[in-house]
């Protein structure tokens, strides 16, 4: 794997990964692009400072690690490892110059009891910290599999997805005999990924963190709320079911849902401008051209790449060199003033899969 994607363009990869399970993450990084100041692999803890000091625990970096550069102000800036992992290898956490990027692979759903549970104990994780970082100086910008469709217009068949794991007969996933919840709450009821319940968390997650969907902004829910299955082949789905799948996930072919999403704080949204190529409408903006974009699409999964999630990029300008919006982090604890600077624009791409995802960072030149 590293001898295929050492060479150029790319560093040697970032990754975290589970030791019982197919999940992970895992970061490319453009030679010559954006360096990032920390890498950390796990959220923090509720008696952690946030941001962390800057002589909080840090691996060095790896032997022929090139993840070297300078800031604006012409300061050598070498990348610092934090040395703890989320258990299943589920985030990753860089600090860039102008922004804090936070890539996750959120757990799904499941259909049951003990799954619900763990899936809210990680909304809980998720919502705190981005009150943290909203409460912070430098802005959040969050991508990955957050395994949530948030409206109706993220799913090509809405009535039919919903209808899955549900009371109604004949809908409820897996054997009667193992269920935990005869019945479910019907904040429960719905494929995973489309219940009431994880929708009021997204809700939360944006109003809590001050952060938009980038994607919905610059592609207007009226672009997804056509007859179910009439636009299914327009790049407006990130996972969608394969035409080989076997058994019961043959029944999700020609059917999409969008659940992987790039956030971005409220206060970023001057660098931002998307433009929807099936309804010719365009989000506001007054800073550097910008966009999100889904890369795949088709109900043939043209641009997955081989996985049932394709990749989402978002694009952004430069930082202003105004305090809201280029303000760096005073890591030291110490509460002094921050610098100012211009930073570069840049790109974030997310890719998904059954078993894991990627996340990167670069200038465009």
């Amino acid at each position: 794997l590293f001898e295929s994607i050492e060479g150029d363009p790319y560093r040697r990869p970032l990754y975290s990964l589970a030791d019982t399970c197919y999940a992970g993450t895992a970061c490319l990084l453009k030679r010559g692009a954006a360096t990032p100041r920390r890498v950390l692999f796990d959220l923090p803890l509720d008696d952690e400072p946030w941001p962390p000091p800057s002589n909080a625990a840090a691996a060095p970096a790896a032997e022929g690690d090139d993840a070297a550069a300078r800031d604006a102000k012409g300061d050598d800036i070498k990348t610092s490892y934090g040395t703890r992992h989320d258990a299943q290898g589920r985030v990753m956490l860089l600090e860039f110059e102008a922004f804090w990027l936070l890539h996750t692979y959120s757990p799904n759903n499941g259909s049951d009891g003990p799954a619900f549970e763990r899936r809210r104990v990680w909304e809980a994780r998720i919502v705190s910290f981005a009150r943290r970082a909203l409460a912070s100086r430098k802005p959040l910008v969050y991508v990955g599999d957050l395994n949530v469709a948030p409206t109706d217009a993220d799913l090509s068949h809405a009535t039919w997805f919903k209808a899955w794991n549900s009371n109604q007969p004949g809908k409820r996933f897996g054997a009667p005999e193992r269920r935990v919840l005869q019945q479910l709450d019907a904040a429960d009821e719905g494929q995973p990924g489309c219940t009431p319940r994880e929708r009021a968390y997204f809700e939360t997650l944006l109003r809590d963190g001050g952060l938009v969907d980038v994607f919905r902004r610059s592609h207007p829910a009226v672009c997804g709320g056509r007859p179910p299955g009439e636009d299914v082949d327009e790049a407006l789905y990130s996972w969608r079911g394969g035409k080989g799948d076997d058994g019961a996930y043959s029944r999700y072919y020609a059917r999409g849902m969008r659940i992987d999403h790039a956030l971005v704080a409220a206060r970023l949204l001057d660098r931002i401008e998307g433009r929807c190529g099936s309804c010719s409408s365009s989000s506001p903006s007054t800073g550097a051209a910008v966009s999100c974009d889904l890369l795949g699409r088709h109900r043939t999964r043209i641009g997955f790449m081989g996985s049932d999630h394709c990749p989402i990029r978002l694009r952004l300008g430069a930082v202003p060199a105004s305090p809201t919006n280029g303000a760096a982090d005073d890591t030291s604890g110490s509460g002094s003033a921050a610098e100012h600077h211009r930073g570069p624009p840049a790109t974030v791409s997310s890719s998904s899969s059954s078993g894991g995802a990627a996340a990167g960072a670069s200038p465009e030149k």
